[in-house]
């Protein structure tokens, strides 16, 4: 955890430990208690618990594992290769190199940095039809065996990052220029932030130093003062004395996790949203346990919105973008693999 809130290019998929199927109940183990890791437990082809699998929390509160993907089990062996000949096994072990791989693929072909990838691999792993619910076998669900699946966007949603350094209290953008359609705004939204923070071992369970609290919402005038309609109702920060016990925010929204999810459920009956003052927007909110601000600190929030009339309207939000002037790189996967094997190719010069 201390190296990777050190090293912005470091970040360690870790297998989320075995047990015996003698053993009923275990919790994981070190090092997969790690709460800048992504942790990767195993599950079985349908998506069900192994009869090996340990499960979280880690430190009584963190979602740990991060993710599961298939490793193998008594019914449905993993089929390994040996130097000469193929061979059953199962195990954590072999569902985390997965990850790995689309992590590095992320990275280093498609060019994301860490944030990014790591808050794409949680997201692809979430369901419109039922918001987020951790899981202690399976964290925040099944990663798909296919990148593409991973990075794939279906015609009517829009996926954007918003990623940066925090090294104030705030970072704010009131102004995310999302398609009005008949007077409204018809989508379902979700978002996914992640960040590495210092942690302190001597705290315990207090144990990360740097609290991120996301908002994102409609932009409305309340009371005469323009703010964030959150998707998951989140008043942390709005002015005013609000009753937010300590047990309440860290069990529904989830203060002082590296990891947030804000997710709104969709379903048949949803219905389009009224316009407000016009626009999306997304606040970043930054706390400390010490006094004062340590080091900056990276973040990445990669957002989702659903039309609920199926219609694809990324080109305009695009062109609202520009201009709106917001800086707009789309990210095409042919041709960032393509660069990646040109710059990885050998020269040989003749002399």
């Amino acid at each position: 955890d201390k190296l990777q809130a050190e090293r912005s290019d470091l970040i360690f998929v870790i297998a989320a430990t075995n047990k015996k199927a003698s053993i009923e109940d275990l919790f994981i183990g070190s090092p997969a208690d790690s709460i800048n890791s992504i942790v990767v437990n195993a599950c079985t082809k349908k998506g069900g618990i192994t009869t090996y699998s340990r499960h979280g929390p880690a430190l009584s509160f963190f979602t740990k594992p991060d993710v599961c993907v298939f490793g193998g089990d008594n019914s449905e062996p993993m089929k390994t290769a040996l130097v000469y000949s193929m061979q059953e096994t199962s195990g954590t072990s072999y569902a985390a190199p997965w990850i790995a791989r689309k992590l590095a693929y992320l990275m280093y072909k498609v060019g994301l940095n860490r944030e990014e990838a790591k808050a794409l691999i949680i997201d692809s792993t979430l369901d419109w039809t039922s918001p987020s619910v951790k899981n202690n076998h399976h964290g925040f669900g099944r990663v798909p065996v296919k990148i593409s699946d991973v990075l794939k966007v279906s015609n009517n949603e829009i996926k954007f990052f918003v990623s940066g350094i925090l090294s104030d209290q705030l970072v704010q953008a009131y102004k995310i220029p999302v398609p009005i359609i008949d007077g409204k705004f018809p989508y379902v939204a979700r978002a996914v932030l992640t960040y590495f923070p210092r942690c302190n071992r001597s705290m315990g369970v207090e144990y990360t130093d740097t609290e991120l609290d996301i908002h994102f919402g409609r932009v409305v005038k309340r009371n005469s003062r323009i703010t964030i309609d959150c998707i998951n109702n989140n008043t942390q920060g709005d002015p005013g004395k609000l009753y937010l016990p300590e047990g309440m925010v860290r069990d529904k929204l989830r203060k002082w996790d590296n990891t947030k999810i804000v997710v709104e459920k969709f379903n048949s009956r949803k219905r389009a949203k009224q316009v407000g003052e016009g626009t999306y927007g997304l606040k970043i909110m930054r706390t400390e346990r010490g006094v004062g601000f340590s080091a900056p600190i990276r973040f990445a929030a990669v957002i989702t919105l659903k039309n609920i009339k199926k219609m694809n309207v990324l080109s305009t939000f695009i062109n609202n973008c520009i201009l709106s002037g917001w800086l707009v790189e789309q990210i095409n996967v042919e041709i960032a693999s393509k660069l990646y094997s040109e710059f990885e190719e050998e020269l040989k010069f003749d002399y």
